[in-house]
């Protein structure tokens, strides 16, 4: 039985937004390992604004 496009697409979406979720926390969990925890140079390691760092750390569930 196929799937239609809409679902399938639908599927797609969904596993993109699980894999870019996983990668950012990754990311962000490393950086502040590396960084001592220190937000304001894990956020200058990942080049982003550190208030960006810190929501999305709240997004992803990431403890200070």
């Amino acid at each position: 039985m196929m799937m239609d496009r809409g679902r399938a697409l639908a599927l797609l979406r969904e596993h993109v937004k699980n894999e870019t979720r996983a990668l950012e926390t990754a990311l962000i969990v490393e950086a502040l390992r590396v960084c001592g925890g220190n937000q304001t140079a894990a956020a200058k390691a990942l080049n982003l604004p550190v208030r960006t760092l810190t929501h999305k750390m709240k997004e992803l569930g990431i403890k200070r």
